[in-house]
This record gives C-alpha cells, sequence and structure tokens, in this order.
C-alpha cells in the first residue's frame, strides 16, 4: 500500500512539473506582438519631426518588451516557429544602448557616446540616417512593422560596409545579412507579415 502511494505521489509531483513547463510559442504569439507595435507606430503621439529617429528607437523597445513578456517559452525554436525568440530579442536589444547613448532616442543616455560631426562615416550618422528613413516609412498609413524591420537590417549593414565599420556581432553571430536566421524574414516568408488595422 505505501509503494502503491509514493507512486502516486511521485507520479502527481511529475505530471505537474510537465504541466508548469511554459507551452511552446506560436504565430499567434508574434502577431499579438505585431498589433502591439502597430499600434505605437500608429499613433501620432510617438511621432516626432525634430528627432525622427525616436519613433524607430520606440518601435525596436515595444517590440523586444512585448516578446519578452511573451506568455509562451522564448528560448527555443519549434518546427512552427524556426527561429529563437530570445536570440531575436537579445539582436534587437543589444543595439538600443547605441541608439539611446548617440541621443537617438526619448531616453536620455547616462553613458553619451563621442561623435565627430565632421565625418560623415561616424557611427553615429550610420545609426541616425537608417533610423530617420525607417522612421519615415513607419509613419506611413500602410507601413508593416516587419517590413520596417526587413529593411533595418541591409540598411545599418551596407551603411557600415560602406563606411568601412564592422558589422555588429551578437552572441557570436554575424550580423550581416544572409549569416543568420533572419526572424523577420521568415515571418514574411511564411505570410505572417501583414497590416493589422
Amino acid at each position: 500500500m505505501i509503494k502503491l502511494l509514493v507512486a502516486v505521489v511521485t507520479a502527481v509531483i511529475c505530471s505537474t512539473r510537465v504541466d508548469a513547463a511554459p507551452r511552446a510559442c506560436t504565430w499567434a504569439d508574434i502577431d499579438y506582438c505585431e498589433e502591439i507595435v502597430t499600434s505605437y507606430i500608429r499613433d501620432p503621439c510617438n511621432w516626432n519631426s525634430q528627432k525622427k529617429s525616436a519613433l524607430y528607437c520606440g518601435f525596436i523597445m515595444e517590440r523586444v518588451e512585448c516578446l519578452r513578456n511573451l506568455n509562451c517559452d522564448i528560448r527555443r525554436s519549434t518546427e512552427e516557429i524556426p527561429f529563437n525568440i530570445n536570440t531575436w530579442i537579445n539582436i534587437m536589444e543589444s543595439r538600443l544602448p547605441f541608439m539611446i547613448d548617440y541621443d537617438l532616442c526619448y531616453e536620455k543616455s547616462t553613458n553619451p557616446l563621442e561623435v565627430n560631426y565632421e565625418d560623415e562615416c561616424d557611427e553615429y550618422y550610420v545609426n541616425k540616417q537608417c533610423m530617420e528613413e525607417l522612421a519615415e516609412y513607419l509613419m506611413s498609413p500602410y507601413s508593416l512593422g516587419c517590413v520596417a524591420m526587413l529593411m533595418a537590417n541591409p540598411c545599418f549593414s551596407s551603411r557600415r560596409t560602406k563606411c568601412g565599420i564592422p558589422q555588429a556581432v551578437i552572441d557570436g553571430v554575424d550580423l550581416t545579412p544572409g549569416n543568420f536566421v533572419n526572424p523577420n524574414i521568415v515571418i514574411a516568408e511564411t505570410g505572417h507579415c501583414r497590416l493589422f488595422y
């Protein structure tokens, strides 16, 4: 009788642990975040004609925050979502301090970066020009957050190459286009890059 009781208690504990594991992320989770960032970019209160780059910066922050707080396992890829959401977050989040420290966001920098305003290839200009171009696109009533993200990697990468600035490397991954599984390309290729009203 005691053996049976121990077996039942063990089975209950083990099944509870399995049930407590986070569920796999789905396209519905990704779509949820697309709706959140779409609401953010559609709100003219988030636009700033004096500092256009701030819209792109806020857009990235909103996306990171939403993805980080998803109620699913962002640490593993699945057959449905063939990329690691946590790695995607790390890539976006790793670029935010540069944007903030170059004073291209609404947030005030605690560690401002020095800028050589005489050098059009200073990394400040690479960031500023791409962020402003992407912000202009985002202010269009027909813009898609996932398309802006598709535009971002080639913009930053090509400007860095033109100016001889090394490409960003995150978690040992060189962010040159084609060197990693770009979640935005997967989103587009699977038909999940669409307009939310």
